[in-house]
């Protein structure tokens, strides 16, 4: 399963500045293989826009999942498991 993201061409129209930043999020994103950050696996170039082909995560993201817990917040053990992990992947981007 993949997720798509999707950008708008006429938007960018709008604000070229923009495309800079999203040849940089692709190029660096095909490059970066790490369990902890979504795997691009393809961008496309469409006359009305631009696919990123993602790597699909059932489970939503950070935010997602934090929301479905009781209170809505961690409980301090499994906030320094999470922030262990999400510094794994940082460590990876830079």
């Amino acid at each position: 399963m993949f997720a798509v993201k999707v950008i708008a061409k006429a938007q960018v129209k709008k604000k070229p500045f923009l495309q800079k930043y999203i040849d940089q999020e692709i190029d660096i994103m095909k490059k970066l293989t790490h369990r902890n950050i979504v795997r691009q696996d393809a961008a496309l170039d469409t006359p009305d826009f631009i696919l990123i082909i993602l790597e699909y995560c059932d489970q939503g993201n950070l935010l997602t999942y934090q929301a479905r817990l009781p209170g809505k917040t961690f409980p301090i053990d499994q906030a320094l498991r999470v922030l262990v992990e999400v510094l794994k992947g940082l460590k990876c981007i830079h």
